[in-house]
């Protein structure tokens, strides 16, 4: 919005998860999605968690909650 205030979506994680998933979005915590095309590196954090940098120098955390979506973003 032009007044800096957030969109605000009225969709659960999961349904928007599902609808984005074909277009390379996945789920890295209960609430974070991350496209995978814009994962640079995988960071240890401790506990079985995980930070990925992503392209514009930002930090997304990836839960070890989501080991499928650790394995698809190794094998990337």
């Amino acid at each position: 919005m032009d007044d800096g205030r957030r969109k605000l979506m009225r969709a659960s994680l999961k349904t928007v998860e599902q609808a984005l998933a074909p277009h390379g979005l996945m789920r890295t915590h209960r609430s974070w999605l991350v496209n995978a095309a814009h994962v640079r590196e995988i960071v240890p954090t401790g506990s079985g968690d995980f930070d990925l940098a992503i392209g514009d120098g930002g930090i997304v955390p990836l839960s070890r909650r989501y080991p499928d979506t650790l394995e698809r973003l190794r094998s990337i």
